[in-house]
């Protein structure tokens, strides 16, 4: 949280915000700045999990795996989504998050983070593949919240297990396509991403209301300058032009972990392919070379054509390399 990071956002009318099941108690003041702001809050997170002592009591509610229900090192236990009991569980969950955060805008919720999918002969007579089960279970979930607290909005991933492309959908508000199977050097119109192009398309064409969840500024571990600009700007305009509603990209918040150097922090080395983004959003039929231009003339002053130019060539060493 930084508060003059909310207040460029919000000028920037990039004024989404997606927050912790976790962190609702404790930091329940966040959500009333942002609001305050202009902001739609979004519970959201590897979230369709339950409680440990919840499972301990019914260990029927973990997935089988292996052969064995059981908690995998490190990350809670995928669900048993068949199980009308999980179904019940997971239902109160989220009515109970609609209860004690009535300002939250919408719920997004999508399993743990791992592939340790249930394999029990219920889920798979429910569906054969993870990614219908997934569809069918949230429905199910959803319909249940809606009896509990109706009116509710809601969103999940495309993901893992679950991102190639369903028989039938959940009715969503978004689903978030992640983008890990991109090549964040070239154009999304390209040949290398003509699968992660043809799988959101098709999701489309089932009525889902469809967006791009993507990776674009934590591809390396250190904290560097990523010239795609243009890359950002040409995907936004595709999404825009296939009538795509949403484009998110996972970045480590401002100045956390608190201790590098600006230099290093992702916000700050990418700040302009941020800016460009925002920006695109909001109109699409903006050009990558215009924002630089622009976010040269802006920043360096009359150093601005020479470091437009260094801008323009990193960008075409970065889409000229081979994969």
């Amino acid at each position: 949280y930084d508060e003059e990071t909310l207040i460029w956002m919000a000028r920037n009318r990039m004024n989404v915000h997606n927050m912790k099941w976790h962190d609702l108690e404790s930091k329940a003041w966040q959500v009333d700045a942002m609001k305050l702001r202009g902001f739609l809050v979004s519970i959201s997170g590897h979230n369709a999990v339950l409680p440990q002592s919840l499972l301990d009591q019914h260990p029927e509610y973990m997935a089988l795996y292996g052969g064995q229900r059981q908690k995998p090192a490190g990350h809670p236990p995928h669900l048993c989504w068949s199980n009308p009991g999980v179904q019940e569980a997971l239902a109160e969950v989220i009515a109970g998050w609609w209860k004690s955060n009535p300002h939250i805008d919408t719920v997004s919720f999508y399993g743990a983070d791992h592939n340790h999918f249930c394999e029990c002969g219920e889920c798979l007579a429910f569906a054969p593949d993870v990614s219908t089960r997934w569809q069918k279970f949230s429905k199910i979930v959803i319909d249940r919240v809606n009896q509990l607290h109706p009116g509710g909005t809601y969103g999940t991933l495309a993901y893992q297990g679950y991102r190639p492309v369903p028989d039938e959908a959940a009715p969503f508000s978004l689903v978030g396509y992640a983008t890990y199977n991109v090549d964040y050097t070239k154009a999304m119109t390209g040949p290398s991403n003509a699968t992660a192009r043809e799988e959101i398309l098709r999701w489309q064409a089932l009525g889902v209301p469809m967006g791009i969840r993507g990776y674009h500024f934590c591809i390396f571990h250190e904290k560097l300058f990523i010239p795609q600009t243009s890359v950002i700007t040409d995907e936004i305009a595709w999404a825009h032009e296939q009538g795509l509603k949403g484009w998110s990209s996972e970045v480590t918040p401002y100045r956390s972990p608190a201790g590098p150097a600006l230099h290093e922090d992702n916000w700050v080395t990418n700040r302009m392919s941020l800016y460009a983004a925002a920006q695109v959003m909001w109109n699409a039929q903006l050009r990558a070379e215009d924002l630089v231009r622009d976010w040269a003339e802006r920043v360096f002053g009359p150093a601005a054509e020479p470091m437009r130019r260094y801008y323009e060539a990193l960008d075409r060493a970065w889409r000229s390399v081979p994969q």
